[in-house]
């Protein structure tokens, strides 16, 4: 597959239309957990009421702009700007892909990405650390992936040593850098290798998921496991404001369990809400607006 065939899709598909596919993705589960969470927060079960300005850069999803905001309402909202502005920009750097090529488009990311972090720490401004420019190259590297696979797809035992290898880079991140001195937001040695180890082991996994199918590739084919998959954002959306309600509601505390059977309860509760939420909010919400829109 060469490089012109790759951006026969964007060629023949307008900005807009790209565009409003990505909307009806993303904002309509996230406006209906905003809802839910506002309706929380005025009756005082759950944080607190947001501001009018807080209010609205959440609806067009850029509150990482004001960094007081970008957890103000969920926790795991902060991912979401990060995503948004990268599919704003998506067709773009995917015709630079096209004209240059993966590796040199995910080396300019990574030139980005470092420079970001140079002028934060010498700025000390942690304003860019906010931006999707500090977290380009983890996107860029997805992109190469995606290439690089339909090009050149791996064999059954490259396959397997591909998911292998990446599983275990996977796994062992917390051992290799949870307790590294002075890891801050990818400011020092340990942190600005940890991004690079991360996407690699990302990309080999997502290699060897699109190669010839294995006993890897059927797990994830798996029809339970391709359901987890389609309702996973829903999941993403729901599962801290359970946990942190859980938290305070069934065990008394806001902070972390004191037992592994604290740990359990807590576990064992929050998928018995989260997983039927999930399921409601992509078949109420998510589903009829992707219908048309596929």
């Amino acid at each position: 597959m060469n490089a012109a065939a790759n951006t026969s899709w964007w060629v023949n598909e307008p900005y807009g239309t790209y565009l409003t596919r990505r909307i009806l993705r993303v904002f309509p589960a996230y406006y209906a957990c905003i809802s839910v969470l506002l309706v929380l927060a005025v009756t005082g079960i759950y944080r607190e009421v947001p501001s009018t300005l807080d209010m609205a850069i959440h609806v067009v999803m850029s509150h990482n702009l004001i960094e007081t905001y970008i957890t103000s309402m969920n926790g795991v909202f902060w991912t979401l700007p990060f995503e948004w502005h990268f599919y704003l920009a998506f067709p773009l750097l995917f015709a630079i892909q096209a004209r240059t090529g993966p590796i040199t488009l995910y080396v300019c990311a990574v030139a980005i990405v470092l420079l970001t972090k140079a002028q934060v720490m010498i700025t000390d401004d942690g304003f860019g650390q906010t931006l999707v420019l500090i977290r380009l190259d983890a996107f860029c590297a997805g992109m190469a992936a995606s290439v690089i696979s339909a090009r050149s797809p791996l064999g059954r035992s490259a396959a397997r040593a591909s998911a292998l290898a990446g599983i275990l880079l996977l796994v062992a991140v917390p051992w290799v850098f949870a307790n590294q001195p002075g890891v801050v937001h990818y400011y020092d040695v340990a942190g600005f290798l940890r991004p690079f180890w991360m996407h690699l082991g990302i990309c080999l996994v997502l290699c060897a998921l699109t190669a010839t199918r294995t006993a890897f590739v059927a797990f994830f084919d798996h029809p339970f496991v391709v359901w987890l998959g389609t309702i996973s954002y829903s999941i993403y959306l729901w599962h801290l404001p359970v946990v942190e309600l859980l938290a305070v509601k069934v065990l008394g505390t806001a902070h972390r369990p004191p037992s592994a059977i604290g740990y359990f309860v807590l576990l064992a509760s929050t998928l018995a809400i989260v997983i039927p939420v999930s399921m409601l909010s992509y078949s109420w919400v998510e589903r009829p607006f992707l219908a048309d829109h596929q």
